[in-house]
């Protein structure tokens, strides 16, 4: 039974078909390294593009924020003149009524029959 191991392990049939599977390992195990590579080589990739899409966005968002406060900043300044243009319009009639002294320029017994008619 030991000469028949030997023999089968010392034939050329045996030795081929080690170098073959030996062959096969050694390619299997080159594709793997390979597929890691380029799985490893994808990732990185895939991360700087996430990256590039992810700044790219927040400039986008920074720019628009920056619009957005300088459109805010230009509406308040014009509702800021808006009030001050108010704010004198009424000291304009304050002073007027003020000059005027009456506070009605319609004489009182006109005034009377007036409110009579009602």
């Amino acid at each position: 039974m030991i000469s028949t191991a030997v023999s089968f392990i010392t034939s050329p049939v045996t030795r081929y078909a080690l170098i073959g599977v030996g062959a096969l390992g050694f390619v299997a195990w080159v594709r793997h390294d390979a597929a890691e590579d380029a799985v490893a080589r994808l990732t990185v990739d895939f991360k700087e593009e996430v990256e590039e899409r992810e700044t790219a966005e927040e400039s986008r968002q920074l720019a628009a924020g920056q619009e957005a406060l300088a459109e805010a900043e230009k509406r308040a300044q014009h509702a800021a003149q808006y009030a001050m243009d108010l704010q004198e319009k009424v000291d304009e009639l304050e002073d007027e009524l003020q000059m005027r002294g009456v506070s009605c320029p319609i004489p009182d017994d006109l005034r009377e029959r007036l409110l009579d008619i009602r």
